[in-house]
């Protein structure tokens, strides 16, 4: 659900709407917490997904890719791709922090992250890094961590697509169950995404001040 300190709207079919207009302290999203919140830096708005794809793939004991999304048919046969809204977060864990042996602080940075928004077809991407911090070892059933205050900024989007996060932080407590094939599904898609030609790859800002601009027709 849409939440903010004026009347709720209803999700879904408005998201694209909530995207475009929202002013600032509103937040989007839908149905209980995914329990992942993205912050805008100037703290106007807020993004709330609820994932209802949860997915992990072991690399081996200190690499972990996890993919999340709200698209439920995200990346499958019965997915045509057009008028997609929802989002996809991408959480690479390259190192597996262990207590005397590596810093354990979400200062620290062990993870790169990818989130991608998605309203009616137009595409923002967002990238970053931060500390991942898992309960356990890879390898089970269900892989689970927590982020907190992560930094993400905008890198690239397509015609059409409003920014209204900017730099962003991303904190939350994540699970994933170990499927391999669906997180291969979704890695392809990304990657399928990156070649697009209709992604516009922002320029790189050196601080959060320095903001870019979104994509324009």
């Amino acid at each position: 659900m849409i939440r903010s300190d004026s009347p709720r709207i209803a999700a879904g079919a408005l998201l694209i709407v909530a995207l475009l207009v929202l002013p600032a302290c509103q937040s989007w999203g839908g149905g209980r917490s995914s329990g992942v919140t993205l912050t805008a830096g100037d703290n106007s708005a807020q993004l709330q997904p609820v994932f209802t794809t949860r997915v992990y793939t072991k690399i081996d004991p200190n690499t972990v890719h996890l993919y999340l999304t709200d698209i439920d048919d995200l990346a499958t046969a019965t997915s045509s791709g057009v008028g997609l809204t929802g989002n996809v977060l991408h959480i690479h864990m390259f190192i597996r922090p262990r207590a005397g042996r590596t810093p354990i602080a979400f200062t620290a940075s062990n993870a790169t992250i990818t989130h991608v928004v998605i309203a009616e077809g137009a595409y923002g991407i967002y990238s970053g890094g931060g500390f991942f911090l898992p309960s356990g070892a890879p390898g089970r059933a269900t892989f689970a961590g927590r982020i907190r205050d992560a930094t993400l900024r905008p890198i690239g989007a397509t015609s059409g697509f409003a920014d209204l996060l900017g730099w962003t932080t991303l904190s939350g407590n994540i699970a994933a169950r170990q499927d391999d094939h669906r997180a291969d599904q979704i890695s392809a898609w990304l990657d399928a995404l990156w070649q697009s030609q209709r992604l516009v790859r922002l320029d790189t800002p050196t601080s959060p001040g320095d903001q870019p601009d979104s994509a324009t027709p």
